[in-house]
């Protein structure tokens, strides 16, 4: 019997590894929804705190952005951590109704809970964002809705749209991708070559 080659073994073990490695992939996409959503649970939280301690009140039906609500009510005797915003575009802004009725949300992940949902493609990520349609009376907030829908339209380089489809499928991806960088060579080898 013919013992493999060294090259072939190493083939097989990368091959191996790889497989195995893809298996354990995760969606980022998930995960930096879940820590945007801790974001809106620990303002809310420190709002609720916050409401229950003075008889002071927000400016009622205005969107109120972060800083500015840091500043006016929260402090660091409520919100001793400002929240660590998972992408560049998450903007915390409140809403404010009265103390019953008020929502933290994302500019770009919606509130925490809404009853409308949109998914949308944001760079090599796909997120589902929550809007409350009480709030959509409000002009400001509805500008922030029609920024969210504005992302349903965006269209993914290359490279993200990859990146986005290994998240989902790593295996099939490679190997698609593997595939068609051999096209590109032969196409290459034939015409200059």
């Amino acid at each position: 019997m013919k013992c493999p080659s060294k090259s072939a073994l190493l083939v097989l073990l990368l091959v191996f590894a790889f497989l195995t490695s893809s298996l354990s992939a995760a969606d980022p996409s998930f995960e930096i929804t879940k820590r945007c959503k801790n974001n809106l649970k620990m303002l809310r939280e420190a709002l609720l705190v916050y409401l229950k301690s003075t008889t002071n009140e927000p400016p009622r039906g205005d969107i109120i952005d972060f800083n500015q609500a840091y500043t006016m009510l929260l402090t660091s005797k409520f919100l001793p951590q400002k929240p660590d915003k998972p992408t560049t575009d998450c903007d915390y802004f409140l809403a404010y109704k009265d103390r019953d009725r008020f929502e933290w949300f994302c500019r770009i992940h919606g509130v925490i809970s809404g009853d409308q949902r949109i998914t949308f493609p944001y760079h090599e990520f796909e997120f589902t964002a929550a809007f409350n349609s009480n709030f959509m009376t409000n002009a400001k907030y509805k500008r922030h809705y029609d920024e969210v829908m504005r992302w349903t339209a965006y269209n993914r380089t290359l490279t993200e749209s990859i990146k986005y489809h290994y998240t989902r499928n790593p295996t099939t991806t490679a190997i698609m991708v593997f595939f068609g960088a051999l096209l590109v060579l032969y196409i290459y080898r034939n015409i200059f070559g």
